[in-house]
């Protein structure tokens, strides 16, 4: 069960914006929003980051619509990680 229709709806969008959302044609939406053909992840992907939800709440996967929140960046986990070492006395570097 998407949730497309009442997404577009309780932020008072007309099918043809929605189409424009998620650079598609406007029956193509249509039929998205009937159920009538799968939508693409890419396409849920423009729709989720539009309406601020996650695919799961798209999808009538959870109920819950806030989004999940998004990872770190890897760079950014790896410094934090260092960082907190530095200065540790028990933790040294071992040769393999």
């Amino acid at each position: 069960m998407l949730r497309l229709k009442d997404l577009r709806e309780d932020n008072e969008l007309t099918q043809a914006q929605c189409a424009k959302i998620g650079y598609i044609a406007k029956n193509s939406y249509i039929r998205y929003e009937k159920e009538e053909r799968i939508i693409p992840l890419d396409t849920l992907i423009y729709y989720a980051k539009y309406y601020n939800t996650s695919l799961d709440y798209i999808a009538g996967l959870t109920n819950i619509q806030k989004p999940y929140p998004r990872e770190k960046n890897k760079k950014e986990e790896s410094r934090i990680l260092l960082s907190s070492y530095s200065g540790s006395s028990s933790w040294t570097r071992t040769n393999d």
